[in-house]
């Protein structure tokens, strides 16, 4: 025992003084050592590299952490730390000591202060050198939250801005996870910047101060499963406004907002408008041009439901190479003259767009239009039920529009129902295989700002028409192969209209016109321009077809419901026999073909009409005896 030195045994032990001091030193000694059963240190414990084994772990602040608490990752109680809302409470805390464990919540832009060696405002440094400054940022790197930023459900509209905005302000992903009211516009802050909604909103506040609520101002930023509540705020409060190139706004709610549900601008290309619920917002989706003439070119359109629409429910400018598909709305009742679906415009050029497989009911005005200067829409595959007009292809700038396979309704034929399809003033048109029924006009071309030209009308089934199934009012249009059912009532089939001596080159041929109370194909205004009807069939007509006065419609074979066009006769010589039929005309031409010569043949010829009552048939030769065909061309 390196503290204990013996006295060698001698004669002095008979002494008691003697043993008391060797006893005493050997106590001193022994109280110096380590006590198994416990006891306090009274000096500094060296373990000359030796280990100290089966060791617990640690429990409280003041005991050491083993090295498997270490590896394992060690935790401790919330209750042993200590919480402060900024880094400047934390500092100034007096209590504060070295060894405290500090949870800071900092909402001010949720980077927790810079934590440094020397030289920085931090009192107690975690990082530190003797000579240079060291510091280490704390933040996180993958998303943020609205509720850790303080936006509250209780809190002022005001207050909830300010903490939102503060977590976009990270340009990190964002979650909304709180139902909140806010006063003023929020603003991405991030290139491609996700904006996700997880169980929150936001609503308008009565007193709202911009003309949106989101702003989209960076490219590829996302707004997902948004619910976004423009609360009928005075003025034309947008929803989300996007000004950047790539961004989207998809499957989110939309609602009450009295501008547009989203606005596009600035050069907000390739922008993605997907799965959205837009109601009672006064336009749905707008696109503004701006002073520079911005197009939003590029983008999509789908999926979108679209209630209550006051005004367009898709509205753009000047967009090319855009796809509206598989979008569906109503107009809001009571908003019936101005609703509209899908309006397709363009000031100084729109090219190359499709609109595919979407539908709308009740709106006041066009359910699809294209206007302005367009080239190159393709619009196909959609429907639409109760509105004034079904697609309209309106002004002298629209070329090359194609519309296939559509269908357009109305629960009344009344004169308020225009038309189904209106081809107004537009040029190089091609109607084919689109259903309407129960419009005033099926099809209808008219002359607004200039007559509408190269038109084809195919293949189509036009239905209960109130008045002109196929308006025929445009230059080199070609009406074929349509079937056109009438009402019954006062419908006409189709309208040939050459008013102000205009229309020109009108091609109507192998239609079927069936059941028009009015005319089945009529010359509505006369002429001296070229119209051809050929090769038609008339069934169940008021009047087949009424063309008196109208020298400049020429018909050929066209087939009549009542008329007796063709037959057989046997001659009798030079002697008449007569035929009854009354389709024959004093100005018909009548064909004569062998059957069966018999006798001698000679000249066959019509010698006498009685218009629309009989004709006669002759033969140069009094022997003449042969069974004839006949065939009137009208």
């Amino acid at each position: 025992m390196s503290d204990y030195t013996n006295t060698p045994v001698g004669s002095g032990y008979n002494a008691n003084s003697a043993i008391n001091t060797e006893l005493s030193a050997v106590e001193t000694a022994v109280n110096s050592k380590l006590d198994k059963s416990g006891g306090t240190m009274t000096g500094e414990l060296d373990m000359n590299s030796k280990k100290i084994i089966n060791l617990p772990d640690a429990a409280t602040l003041q005991e050491p952490v083993t090295y498997g608490q270490m590896i394992n990752g060690a935790s401790f109680a919330a209750s042993d730390a200590k919480f402060y809302d900024t880094v400047a409470l934390w500092q100034a805390d007096t209590t504060s000591e070295v060894g405290d464990i500090a949870i800071i919540g900092e909402r001010g832009n949720g980077t927790f202060n810079v934590i440094s060696g020397t030289g920085t405002a931090n009192t107690y440094n975690i990082v530190a050198h003797t000579t240079l400054d060291l510091s280490v940022e704390a933040y996180i790197s993958t998303s943020v939250s609205d509720e850790l930023y303080g936006v509250s459900a209780t809190a002022s509209a005001s207050y909830n801005q300010g903490a939102a905005q503060a977590a976009l302000s990270e340009g990190l992903t964002t979650y909304f996870r709180i139902a909140s009211t806010i006063d003023s516009a929020l603003t991405s802050s991030a290139a491609k910047q996700s904006i996700i909604f997880q169980g929150g909103s936001l609503t308008a506040d009565a007193g709202f101060t911009d003309d949106y609520m989101v702003l989209m101002n960076h490219v590829g930023v996302k707004i997902l499963y948004a619910d976004i509540d423009g609360n009928n705020v005075a003025g034309e409060l947008a929803g989300v406004k996007a000004q950047q190139t790539g961004c989207s706004v998809m499957f989110s709610n939309l609602s009450n907002c009295t501008g547009s549900g989203i606005v596009k601008s600035g050069a907000a290309e390739y922008f993605r408008d997907i799965g959205n619920h837009f109601l009672n917002c006064y336009n749905d989706v707008t696109d503004s041009t701006g002073a520079n003439n911005h197009r939003a070119d590029y983008s999509v359109v789908a999926l979108g439901l679209y209630e209550d629409t006051v005004n367009t429910t898709i509205s753009t400018n000047n967009v090319s190479n855009t796809v509206f598909a598989l979008n569906t709305g109503a107009g809001k009742a009571g908003s019936e003259a101005t609703s509209g679906g899908i309006l397709l415009e363009a000031s100084t050029g729109s090219d190359s767009n499709i609109i595919i497989g979407n539908t709308f009911s009740d709106m006041g005005v066009e359910a699809y239009q294209v206007a302005g200067i367009t080239t190159g829409t393709v619009i196909v595959g959609n429907a639409c039920n109760n509105t004034d007009e079904g697609f309209k292809i309106f002004g002298t700038g629209v070329e090359g529009t194609v519309l296939v396979g559509n269908v357009a309704t109305h629960d009344s034929n009344g004169d308020d129902q225009i038309a189904a399809i209106d081809l107004n003033s537009s040029v190089e048109t091609v109607v084919g295989m689109n259903y309407t029924n129960g419009f005033k006009r099926g099809i209808r071309t008219l002359n607004t700002t200039g007559l509408p030209q190269d038109i084809i009308a195919m293949g189509n089934m036009i239905k209960g028409n109130s008045n002109k199934a196929i308006y025929e009012y445009a230059e080199n249009m070609v009406v074929t192969c349509n079937l056109v059912i009438g009402d019954g009532v006062a419908s006409d089939g189709i309208a040939i209209n050459a008013l102000g001596n205009t229309s020109d080159t009108c091609l109507t041929a192998m239609n079927l016109i069936r059941d028009c109370a009015g005319t089945g194909i009529e010359g509505f205004y006369n002429s001296e321009l070229r119209f051809l009807t050929a090769m038609n069939m008339l069934r169940n007509n008021g009047t087949d077809v009424d063309t008196t006065g109208r020298t400049n419609i020429v018909q050929f074979r066209n087939i009549l419901d009542t008329e007796t066009i063709s037959g057989e006769l046997t001659l009798n010589g030079t002697t008449a026999v007569t035929v009854t039929t009354d389709q024959i005309a004093n100005d018909a031409k009548l064909n004569f073909y062998p059957k069966t010569p018999t006798g001698t043949e000679g000249a066959i010829y019509c010698s006498k009409i009685t218009s629309g009552v009989e004709f006669d048939v002759k033969s140069t030769n009094a022997s003449d005896t042969s069974v004839i065909q006949w065939v009137i061309d009208k």
